[in-house]
C-alpha cells in the first residue's frame, strides 16, 4: 500500500510541475504494478490510464492520449458496470477533447 501511494504522488507531482518525462516514468511504474494486482483494484488502474492520457492531451499526443483513455474507459466500464458513474463521464468528456483536437 505504501509503494502504491508513493508511486501515485510522485506521478501527480511530476505532472503538476510539468516535469512530464517524470510523470510518464512514475505513471508506467504504476501501471506495471497495478495490473499486477489489477483484480484488487481495477478503478485505481484505470484512474492511472486516465491521468497519463490527460497530459497526453496537454502535449497533444493525440494518438497516445485517444489510447490511455480508451484503455482507462475499458477498465472503468468493466469495473463499474455502470454507465452513470462520474468516472466514466470524465472519460468520455476527454475523449471528445482528443477528437475535438484531431479535427
Amino acid at each position: 500500500e505504501t509503494y502504491l501511494v508513493t508511486i501515485r504522488s510522485l506521478a501527480h507531482l511530476y505532472a503538476k510541475e510539468r516535469r512530464f518525462e517524470e510523470a510518464f516514468d512514475m505513471y508506467d511504474e504504476l501501471i506495471q504494478f497495478l495490473e499486477v494486482i489489477a483484480d484488487q483494484d481495477e478503478g485505481e488502474l484505470a484512474t492511472a490510464y486516465h491521468d497519463m492520457g490527460k497530459i497526453h492531451l496537454e502535449l497533444n499526443n493525440l494518438d497516445e492520449a485517444l489510447a490511455s483513455i480508451q484503455t482507462s474507459l475499458g477498465i472503468r466500464r468493466a469495473a463499474e458496470n455502470n454507465e452513470n458513474h462520474i468516472a466514466i463521464g470524465k472519460a468520455l468528456f476527454d475523449l471528445a477533447k482528443v477528437f475535438l483536437r484531431k479535427e
